[in-house]
């Protein structure tokens, strides 16, 4: 698509543009570029790059504090007991519901 491209000056020594693409230059991409220009009933087809990919509301990882897992835990109405360890708690925010993790 001609009138979709994105031309940008790289910082990269290695040549490679993926050094250089992040979220903020795909979302100009996609915003000023691809979509103004797309024919209606298109779809996109991407690769599973970091920069295509935002996760909103993202639990906690398993190297997080427990008053951090706690926090999100009450931050998404998800109950738990408090006698919870952290691995049962990391469980819990990873699936978002009680679960037997042994």
């Amino acid at each position: 698509m001609p009138s979709a491209l994105l031309i940008f000056r790289s910082g990269s020594k290695s040549g490679d543009y993926h050094d250089d693409m992040n979220r903020a230059n795909y979302n100009k991409l996609l915003q000023e570029k691809l979509i103004p220009n797309l024919e209606s009933k298109s779809f996109i087809v991407v690769d599973n790059a970091t920069y295509h990919n935002i996760q909103f509301n993202r639990h906690s990882t398993s190297n997080a504090k427990k008053c951090e897992m706690l926090f999100w835990l009450d931050k998404n109405g998800i109950r738990y007991s408090s006698d919870m360890t952290k691995a049962e708690l990391y469980c819990t925010t990873a699936t978002g519901c009680q679960l037997n993790c042994s």
